[in-house]
């Protein structure tokens, strides 16, 4: 898709709000709803805190790090590249989010602390994933693909109509609850 919006090149840091970091497009850090792409970066950008974006682009070969905050995305995931989270990241998608890659460099980088996919969004999980919790709300859907896994340790929270295809596993003691938490077989 043709996005017009802000552009990382990490030029000179990791830091998300050094404006030497963003095409000369704006000279300033992206507002919230902004659409980001992560093109060929010197450094790797780093989230310092939550950050609420509409459309994310991120090029082959390049990574968003979430870092302990909350990633909000409202629109669409583009490109091949990846986001690399951890036990403290969550991710809260409002939209047809698409494809959405992790960083498999270890267990750590494809990590979340929670996975949100609000009513009427949408998800296709193209790597492996370990979250602890993961909420699908009314109408979204969310979809892991063939031959891979997302692996849960805590509870997978399904309210109302939710759609949930393919592999994806409980640790010991987690359940899996519909709105009046209720066990709900897969």
């Amino acid at each position: 898709p043709s996005i017009d919006g802000y552009i990382w090149y990490g030029n000179l840091d990791n830091n998300w709000y050094n404006p030497a970091n963003w095409s000369a497009c704006c000279g300033i850090p992206p507002a919230k709803g902004a659409d980001i792409v992560i093109a060929s970066v010197f450094a790797e950008p780093v989230l310092p805190s939550a950050i609420s974006i509409r459309n994310l682009t991120i090029n082959s070969g390049r990574t968003l790090n979430i870092a302990a905050n909350e990633l909000s995305i409202t629109g669409g995931i583009y490109g091949s590249g990846t986001l690399t989270g951890s036990s403290a990241s969550q991710l809260l998608i409002t939209g047809a989010a698409g494809d959405i890659n992790f960083n498999q460099s270890g267990l750590a980088s494809r990590s979340l602390s929670k996975l949100t996919l609000e009513a009427g969004s949408s998800a296709n999980i193209k790597t492996n994933l370990h979250a602890n919790l993961v909420q699908v709300k009314t109408g979204a859907s969310l979809t892991v693909d063939t031959d891979l896994h997302l692996r849960v340790s805590g509870d997978i929270t399904l309210v109302g109509m939710t759609s949930l295809a393919g592999d994806i596993a409980l640790s010991a003691g987690g359940a899996i609850l519909d709105a009046t938490s209720t066990e709900r077989a897969l």
